[in-house]
């Protein structure tokens, strides 16, 4: 992958009408990677309007430019890299590199920091089959796969019902009572201590949710998980990181292995497979620690993450808190506790998540933190 860095805003403030003024995008391109030759950069505004620029790529160097004539006020920011100048493409180009779509607000005379993460553009080969025949008739499914109309599925059924435990899972992190503008309690009475032997099931057990494994038993999977939501930053020792770059609203907080560390008490969020011969494997997935800090912020986290368990495998999922007080959901602006600024609202959700959890709002600021794995 690489990294599309912009500075945003600059809107015109001259004195002209409000309908006149523009936003402008100073944009900066970190190492384009071979054959692309066009960034294509769509800016949407709130009315649904959407504004197109594009600037030049020159692979294995930096490009730079201003895209200039954008809406003002939210706005999303979404790039594709093309393989054809700028000057050939259309709107029937294909990108061969794509970003996810980036919220924003473009006010005039600000400038706020942006980035886009471009990734490598899949492609599917889609062939439709029409089944005319009469019910009952379909053949069988291979092993792994799922049935056709009457048959019966193979051993295991489809892949994805291997993980449907997981499918969905919402960890949360309530506050009960606010202590200051960024900190709640956790809990109502007294606080358990630290679990020494387990440092990650210290304190409050917010979330403690235990699934099984579908599959064959024993048998390898990994498990593509899609991670969203809004926490604090956690730092653990002994882990590896998959990424330390990304900021909020799509900071990625994936480490595997390690414990958390026991200079703050931060908390933590885990998913731990234990898999059917007593093999076990934490995943942490706020460690953001950098680029986040442990000062009072919570961080957007959006990002994909692979798991690895064996059919039959026993995964935990734990938020935990080892001091029982949490940040509020008020957004990354490092401060004393005093301030609470940017309240947290992750766009996108994963319908399956939406759909298993009808009673969490997510079009609306949660009073605490939360993660959902989607499969």
């Amino acid at each position: 992958m690489f990294f599309a860095t912009a500075l945003v805003g600059m809107a015109c403030s001259s004195g002209e009408p409000a309908a006149e003024d523009a936003g402008a995008i100073q944009l900066a391109v970190v190492a384009a990677p071979p054959g692309t030759a066009c960034l294509r950069v769509a800016v949407t505004g709130a009315s649904g309007g959407t504004a197109v620029r594009t600037l030049g790529l020159k692979p294995g160097s930096a490009s730079q430019g201003t895209l200039a004539g954008l809406p003002v006020g939210a706005v999303s920011v979404k790039a594709e890299a093309l393989d054809v100048a700028c000057s050939a493409a259309s709107a029937a180009s294909i990108p061969s590199w794509v970003s996810e779509p980036v919220s924003i607000v473009l006010t005039p005379g600000a400038v706020v920091p942006l980035q886009l993460v471009m990734q490598k553009a899949g492609q599917i080969k889609v062939t439709v089959d029409w089944n005319t025949g009469a019910a009952g008739t379909g053949g069988a499914a291979g092993a792994g796969g799922a049935a056709g109309a009457g048959g019966a599925a193979g051993a295991g059924g489809s892949l994805l019902d291997v993980a449907a435990t997981l499918n969905g899972k919402l960890f949360l992190a309530p506050c009960l009572t606010d202590t200051a503008a960024a900190v709640c309690q956790t809990t109502m009475g007294a606080c358990p201590g630290a679990n020494v032997s387990d440092p990650a099931l210290s304190g409050a057990l917010l979330t403690d949710t235990t699934v099984t494994l579908g599959g064959t038993l024993g048998k390898p999977y990994t498990v593509l998980l899609h991670v969203q939501g809004e926490v604090e930053a956690k730092r653990y020792t002994g882990s590896v990181d998959q990424e330390s770059i990304s900021l909020s609203p799509h900071a990625n907080g994936f480490a595997v292995g390690g414990v958390p560390t026991p200079a703050d008490s931060y908390g933590v969020y885990m998913v731990r497979v234990t898999n059917p011969g007593g093999a076990k494997t934490d995943y942490f997935l706020n460690s953001l620690v950098p680029p986040g800090v442990s000062n009072h912020t919570t961080y957007g986290v959006d990002y994909t993450a692979s798991i690895k368990a064996e059919g039959g495998a026993t995964i935990r999922l734990v938020a935990s808190d080892a001091n029982c007080s949490q940040i509020r959901n008020c957004g990354p602006v490092e401060n004393a506790g005093n301030v609470c600024a940017q309240p947290i609202v992750q766009p996108n959700i994963e319908p399956a998540v939406v759909s298993a959890n009808p009673s969490f709002d997510f079009q609306a600021p949660y009073r605490g933190q939360w993660v959902s794995l989607a499969v």
